[in-house]
């Protein structure tokens, strides 16, 4: 089961001042644990085109965030 991470406040107060797109990387989340070998900056570049950005502001989550699952 996916538990919603401690930061979920946090998301309207940013949302109210920046476009905020929420990212789920291979592995983390919701997203299933990745089967072939890939490239987390060349996923996050795919998604940052997808949505026609030519840069970005990240936050990485702390390490209390949901660990990577196992294969």
């Amino acid at each position: 089961m996916w538990a919603t991470p401690r930061w979920d406040p946090v998301l309207p107060a940013l949302a109210a001042r920046h476009r905020v797109i929420r990212y789920d990387a291979r592995g983390y989340g919701r997203s299933p644990a990745p089967s072939t070998p890939y490239s987390p900056a060349a996923d996050l570049s795919a998604a940052l085109d997808h949505f026609g950005l030519g840069r970005a502001r990240s936050w990485w989550p702390p390490a209390w965030a949901a660990p990577p699952r196992s294969a």
